[in-house]
């Protein structure tokens, strides 16, 4: 008698492909002489993550969408991942604002580069990746990024003032309330701005399950 094989549905093939899936961040930005950060780009987690998507049958597709908030407007892009085997689905989202004030960028190259981060958002929510100790921090800035180099002793003794803090959520926490987000930081600060907080490293854990519930309402209402 044939073994019988047994076929993964899209939640255990999801869950090997973020268990295998590995993007270390190689590529460098600076800013202001030494000033910068190690990063990887959406073509970095593309690369990687396709020979595993390909083992466990799924296929991987992104779509952008233009939306426009108060006069601003946003790349949406939205991460499709199907299972071959099946017509299941999983989705996030991650979202980037179109900046209007890059010098030596036309509208086009300004366009391509909020498309890049909205993709590369909306992957890390999909697969699980952390690209950043806090929420934050996806503000790309210049000026954010040359202060926290100037001051690199006095941030991480804020930093461990923070996670010592009793009552405060831990850094799995915070990713973990990322994660449920699809991907959508906008999403998340908006929700814990909503309790009074302007940072994901304020959060009390008496709001967290009270924001993660309001943050999965929020993704069901899109």
């Amino acid at each position: 008698m044939a073994e019988e094989v047994k076929v993964l549905n899209i939640y255990e093939k999801l869950k090997y492909v973020q268990s295998n899936l590995k993007v270390p961040k190689n590529r460098r930005a600076s800013f202001g002489g030494k000033a910068g950060y190690n990063y990887r780009s959406c073509e970095d987690i593309l690369e990687a993550v396709k020979p595993l998507t390909n083992v466990a049958r799924l296929c991987l597709r992104l779509n952008d969408d233009i939306r426009v908030e108060n006069g601003l407007t946003f790349v949406e892009a939205t991460a499709i991942l199907n299972d071959c085997d099946s017509e299941a689905c999983i989705t996030s989202k991650g979202l980037a604002q179109i900046a209007t004030d890059k010098k030596g960028m036309d509208v086009a190259q300004m366009t391509g580069s909020a498309s890049s981060y909205a993709r590369k958002y909306a992957l890390n929510g999909l697969f699980a990746i952390d690209d950043s100790e806090d929420i934050d921090s996806m503000d790309h800035s210049e000026k954010e990024t040359s202060t926290r180099a100037a001051k690199p002793q006095a941030a991480k003794q804020e930093k461990a003032k923070k996670e010592a803090a009793p009552g405060i959520i831990s850094a799995a926490q915070a990713k973990r309330m990322y994660a449920i987000s699809g991907g959508d930081a906008d999403l998340c600060k908006k929700v814990i701005a909503r309790y009074g907080y302007t940072s994901s490293k304020e959060v009390e854990k008496k709001d967290y399950e009270a924001i993660c519930d309001e943050i999965v309402e929020a993704r069901g209402e899109e």
